[in-house]
C-alpha cells in the first residue's frame, strides 16, 4: 500500500464512495446505460487515483443507484400522464 500512496492513490472510502455515487447519478440521468457506467466508472476511479480491490463493489454501487432512479420514472409516470388533457 505504501507504493500506492506515494503514487497519489487513495483507498475507496466513505468519501470516495459518496464521490462515485454523484457521479454515477449524474451520468444515470443523462441516460448512460449501466454497462457502460461501469467502464466508466473504472476509468473515473482510476482518473481521480481511488483504488477500488473488486469491482463487484462498483457494480453494486451501479445497480442500486439506477434502480432507484429508474423506480423514481415510473413512480414519476402516472402523474404526469394524469395531468394531461384527454386527447379527442
Amino acid at each position: 500500500m505504501l507504493v500506492l500512496t506515494h503514487l497519489g492513490f487513495r483507498r475507496f472510502d466513505a468519501m470516495a464512495q459518496a464521490q462515485l455515487a454523484e457521479w454515477i447519478m449524474h451520468h444515470d440521468q443523462q441516460g448512460v446505460l449501466p454497462k457502460d457506467l461501469f467502464h466508466q466508472a473504472e476509468h473515473y476511479l482510476l482518473h481521480n487515483h481511488i483504488l477500488l480491490f473488486g469491482p463487484s463493489t462498483t457494480e453494486r454501487l451501479i445497480t442500486h443507484i439506477c434502480t432507484q432512479a429508474h423506480a423514481q420514472i415510473y413512480v414519476a409516470l402516472p402523474a404526469t400522464r394524469s395531468q394531461r388533457a384527454p386527447a379527442d
